[in-house]
Parts: structure tokens; C-alpha cells; sequence
């Protein structure tokens, strides 16, 4: 990532041309300062506590990883069944013909709407559950989190086995279950949050780089594990995938210390040594009401961001990112629909997606920053412009190819374009992060983690609708929802080509 200026030896009415955008506030930068001396403290952990720390992070983040990718192909087909029985009824055969147009329009439906309810609980609770993981500790609020995950998997594994007697739409119910610690959002965020605890600033990047190629593994060896036992039996992998969230949650409770970092006591109450035993019934009320306190002030600071149009922009632009993810269950319909596939044949081209990713964040984008850098004779930001750039535009390109392709072969051709713009989340950060000082870089990120969100809203019930009219319509509209997830990406990428970078270091938008 960027290196964000270093603003912390002018003074407050001192401005250089190498100025952020925003400048600090002395609120903010005493809860820096707390963070700052949490990261020393863990300098001086014992390594192999660090090591192993980090290590249980791997762990845990490939298990939550390999339970989405063994479950993804398996409940869409779960849930195709459930429907084409319900469809038929009497009338239905193993050789019925679940590809109909009312079965998939109904299976769009429920699995866009499934993503919409699903994102209500991060954006309801997930400040909440951050002060909580700064007060009680990162460990209760993953085990929270993965707990409300393995009840919601729980719970559409139970309907969809009892689907010939119960209504298949109460599937939906398991978005209520996420309440219990924010769902997958702040399940992943907690993740990497004990991970930046044991790291120092030089380790931080290379860590969270790991922890995402762990992911991309999973998605590259799962998902084909996924689609060849699903040849079998679909519940196989299904279970599968519930056994590894129950795991993950079984390593944390298990093997996971408990980290808390040092509170600010402007921000929460903390008994002194000499009170400790004593027993304070004010306690709880005065935290509940500095949490709120807190949490109203992180709010003012909102000002900062959509005081600058700049940010605002790429914090609109952030939301587009989302299309990718929410793709994934309507590119295995699509293709199972259009080219006669199975699911579980369809889903092999996850598992490419996931490989043409590791190779675009292993070696193409280094690279390029490498030659950009030497060769181009141009700053970080100038680079991160330009291959925020090339992403969007790579995902438009990628998306239109796979919305408007003839035949299979230009569908592999698009999902390999769209994949080559994987880099757009970490790039957009990178850039982002350089507009800001330090002691903003936290907040912005959780104003992009909720933009990330409402995205999810959007683009789930977008690309569903869009997917009910293709489905109807037929022929090469039967691609609707990557035609249209390809205009929102191009007038993303329009926005993208519009920004400059001034020789302050500010990004500004043409007009």
C-alpha cells in the first residue's frame, strides 16, 4: 500500500505542498497515539508467540474460506431442486427440467434477495462490534461472528432438507442469525485485525497479503473438491463446508488468545489497581454510555470525508467492487443455463477465476509497479491511478465479454478479464489512504467498508432482476445482469480516468 505522508511535525496553521487533504485533529491523534504504543508492546512479544498467532490466523481464514467455496455450488443446487420439486410437484421426475425459466427466475430471486438481507447486519452493528472487540477483546466477537454464521449455514441446510414440507423462502431467515456478531464483515474484518495486532508496520502488508492468498487457495482447491463430490450427492460437500465454519470456531475458542488492546480512557472506564476489588455497579452503565459517546464522535468525523468530493468519489466508486463477489452465484447459473451445464461442471471455473487471481496479485501487479516505478519515472500514487484504471476497465471489459459471449470459450475469455481486475479493492485503498493522514486512515476505511456494503445491497437485487428479464427474454440477453454489472463498471472506469493528481498530492475531479 501507499505510504500515507508523514504530517505529524507541522503545526496545526503549517501547510506543505506535500500536505494531505485532511489534516489531523488532536481527538483522533491521542487514539492513534493508544494504537501506536499497542503495536510497540507487541514488538517486544515472544516471536513464537507471533508466529503462532499469525499461523492460527491462516488457519482460520482458510477454514471460513473453504466452508464458502464447498458451499456455494451445492446450496444453489440445493436450492434449484427444492424449487423444480415445488414446480412440478406430482409431476416431477429426476430427468425434469430444472433449467425451465420459472425455476430459475424463482432461484434468482431467492438467492438475490438472500445477498440483500444478508448485508442489513453489518451495516445495523457493525461500529457496535467493533468498540466491543476494542473492549472485550478481538477473540468474543469472532466467535460471535463465526457462531452467527455456522447457525445461518445451519439454518438453510435444515429448510432445504425438510424443503418438500417447509416454504423454501424461509431460507432468508438465516440473514436474522448474522445479528449474533455481524455476519462474514465483521467475521473477516476481526480476522485481520489479530493479525495487524501482532504485526509491525513493515510486516503489515506482506501478513494481509498472505492472509489473502490463503483464501484464493481455498477457492482454488475447494470449489473443484466441491464440484466433484457433488457429482455424488450435493449434501456431501454441503456438510463438509458446515464442518469447516464449525472448526474455525472450535480453533478460536480452542487455540486463540485473548488480545485487548490498551483503551483510551477518554474513550472507555478503567478500574484502577486499587479498585479492582472492589465491586463497581456504575461500571457497565459508564462503558455503555462512553461506547455511545464514542461512537457519535467517530460519526461527527464523517464531515471529513464527505467534505471533500475527491474522497467522495472514489467512496462512491468503491461500491462497484462488490459486483465481483455478488457475481459468483448468478455466473454458475448463467453458464449452467445458457451452455447446458451442471452446477457442478459450471463451478470449475471458479476455481479458474481463483488461479488467475494469484497470479495477478503474485505476479502481474508487481511487476508492473515495478516497471512503472523504474521505467516511468513517476510516483506510487501516479501508479496506483493508473492500475486503478486498467482494473475497472478490465472488469467492464471482462463483464460485457461474459454478458454478450456466443459460446463458452468467450465466456472463459471474459471471466479471465474480469478476474485481471481483482486488484481494484487493494489499489483504490492504496490510493485512497495516500489523501488522508494517518490518524483519518481508519476512519476512511470504515466510510469504504460501508460503501462496500450498500453496494452488496444494490448489485445482489440488480444482477437478480436483470437475470429474471435475461431469462425471459433468452438468447444472447440470457446475460442481462454481466451487461449491466459492464455499464456500471464503465462509468466507474469513466470516473476513474477523470481523476488527476495535482502536485500537492490531492486528487481532483475534471469538470
Amino acid at each position: 500500500m501507499a505510504a500515507v505522508p508523514d504530517v505529524t511535525s507541522l503545526n496545526d496553521n503549517e501547510v506543505s505542498e506535500h500536505s494531505p487533504l485532511l489534516a489531523s485533529s488532536p481527538a483522533v491523534l491521542t487514539s492513534v497515539s493508544a494504537s501506536d504504543h499497542y503495536h510497540r508492546h507487541h514488538r517486544y512479544r515472544d516471536m513464537k508467540e507471533v508466529r503462532y498467532i499469525f499461523r492460527l490466523g491462516l488457519l482460520i481464514i482458510f477454514l471460513v474460506a473453504s466452508s464458502q467455496f464447498l458451499l456455494i455450488a451445492p446450496i444453489t443446487q440445493l436450492k434449484e431442486l427444492a424449487i423444480c420439486k415445488s414446480y412440478y410437484r406430482a409431476r416431477w421426475e429426476p430427468l425434469s427440467n430444472c433449467k425451465a425459466e420459472p425455476i430459475q427466475s424463482a432461484l434468482a430471486s431467492l438467492i438475490g434477495w438472500q445477498q440483500l438481507l444478508d448485508c442489513f447486519p453489518a451495516i445495523l452493528l457493525g461500529i457496535f462490534y467493533g468498540s466491543l472487540a476494542d473492549h472485550y477483546g478481538r477473540r468474543l466477537v469472532l466467535v460471535l461472528s463465526l457462531l452467527g454464521m455456522s447457525f445461518g449455514a445451519i439454518w438453510i441446510q435444515v429448510v432445504l432438507f425438510w424443503s418438500e414440507k417447509l416454504p423454501i423462502e424461509l431460507t432468508w431467515i438465516s440473514a436474522a442469525f448474522y445479528l449474533v456478531g455481524g455476519g462474514q464483515v465483521v467475521g473477516g474484518s476481526m480476522i485481520f485485525v489479530v493479525v495487524s495486532d501482532i504485526s509491525s508496520d513493515e510486516e503489515r502488508a506482506s501478513n494481509f497479503f498472505q492472509l489473502n492468498a490463503m483464501a484464493l487457495i481455498a477457492e482454488i482447491f475447494l470449489s473443484p473438491l466441491s464440484s466433484s463430490l457433488m457429482q455424488s450427492n450435493p449434501w456431501l460437500p454441503a456438510l463438509l463446508g458446515l464442518a469447516a465454519i464449525l472448526a474455525s470456531v472450535l480453533v478460536v475458542l480452542v487455540a486463540l488468545p485473548q488480545m485487548i488492546p490498551p483503551h483510551d480512557s477518554r474513550q472507555f472506564p478503567v478500574l484502577q489497581p486499587e479498585e479492582s476489588s472492589q465491586i463497581d455497579f456504575d461500571a457497565e452503565k459508564r462503558f455503555w454510555k462512553d461506547a455511545i459517546t464514542n461512537i457519535s464522535s467517530r460519526l461527527k468525523d464523517l464531515h471529513v470525508v464527505f467534505a471533500s468530493y475527491q474522497l467522495l468519489l472514489l467512496v462512491v466508486v468503491f461500491c462497484v467492487g462488490t459486483l465481483y463477489r455478488s457475481s459468483t452465484e448468478f455466473l454458475l447459473q448463467y453458464v449452467s443455463r445458457r451452455y447446458e451445464w451442471t452446477i457442478s461442471d459450471a463451478g470449475i471455473l471458479l476455481s479458474y477465476r481463483a488461479t488467475v487471481n494469484i497470479v495477478l496479485l503474485i505476479g502481474i501487479l508487481p511487476g508492473l509497479s515495478f516497471l512503472i516505478l523504474r521505467y516511468g519515472k513517476t510516483s506510487a500514487q501516479t501508479k496506483d491511478l493508473w492500475l486503478l484504471r486498467a482494473s475497472t476497465f478490465s472488469m467492464a471489459l471482462g463483464s460485457f465479454a461474459i454478458g454478450l459471449a456466443p459460446n463458452a470459450i468467450f465466456v472463459v475469455i471474459g471471466i479471465t478479464l474480469f478476474a485481471l481486475g481483482h486488484g481494484f479493492t487493494p489499489i483504490l485503498l492504496s490510493l485512497a489512504s495516500t489523501l488522508v493522514d494517518s490518524a483519518h486512515v481508519g476512519m476512511l476505511y470504515n466510510v469504504l467498508a460501508v460503501s462496500e456494503t450498500i453496494g452488496s445491497l444494490i448489485n445482489g437485487p440488480l444482477l437478480s432482476i436483470s437475470l429474471r428479464a435475461g431469462m425471459k427474454a433468452g438468447g444472447s440477453l440470457t446475460g442481462l445482469p454481466f451487461i449491466a454489472a459492464g455499464v456500471i463498471l464503465l462509468l466507474a472506469s469513466l470516473a476513474v480516468f477523470l481523476l488527476r493528481l495535482p502536485a500537492r498530492g490531492r486528487v481532483v475531479l475534471v469538470t
